[in-house]
């Protein structure tokens, strides 16, 4: 919200307000969120990565939804980045697909 205060020069006050008000009027239903850690569970259990690539991304997965870096992003990607990420940093063979 501070965002959207910060662009439209209006109370963070004032914005969530009319944010209630547009949610009840249209009667809009809350968007379920995926866990990216159930994400990145499901991913090195499919690609069978070892328990401890998949520790060490779900140990950094929990620094980033800490800081919020992952918000408004696709849960998916996240995680696969996430793996990713982990996987070469430990060295490990990777095959990429184009």
């Amino acid at each position: 919200m501070k965002e959207y205060s910060d662009i439209t020069n209006l109370k963070i006050k004032s914005i969530s307000k009319y944010s209630r008000l547009l949610t009840f009027e249209l009667d809009l239903k809350s968007i379920p969120v995926i866990d990216p850690i159930k994400c990145i569970v499901k991913i090195a259990n499919n690609l069978n990565l070892e328990e401890k690539t998949k520790l060490k991304a779900i140990k950094i997965m929990r620094e980033v939804m800490e800081e919020e870096i992952h918000v408004g992003k696709n849960p998916l990607s996240i995680a696969a980045s996430t793996i990713y990420a982990e996987h070469v940093k430990l060295g490990m063979r990777t095959i990429e697909l184009k």
